[in-house]
């Protein structure tokens, strides 16, 4: 049994705070006229949960349940199942 947590960002700009980084903004083009919408939100996100790890017939095994923290709010759980020849 393992647990596990991680945190990370992405982001265009000089920073993941920047008022250019494209996490912020979404284009509407249209006709005759194009909407820009900005919004405002964490650009850093979190996940954590835990996880059985087993090898079978040669193949690692791996069931997590994962939780993701976007914006502040903890998301619903989550459940991954994978089959593969390395952890």
């Amino acid at each position: 049994m393992v647990g596990f947590a991680d945190i990370g960002t992405a982001w265009t700009g000089t920073s993941p705070y920047s008022k250019t980084n494209s996490l912020f903004r979404k284009e509407y083009p249209g006709n005759p006229i194009d909407i820009v919408v900005t919004k405002d939100i964490e650009p850093i996100v979190a996940g954590y949960g835990f996880g059985l790890r087993s090898r079978l017939l040669g193949y690692f095994m791996r069931a997590d349940w994962a939780w993701g923290v976007d914006d502040g709010v903890v998301q619903p759980r989550i459940f991954y199942f994978s089959l593969g020849l390395d952890f």
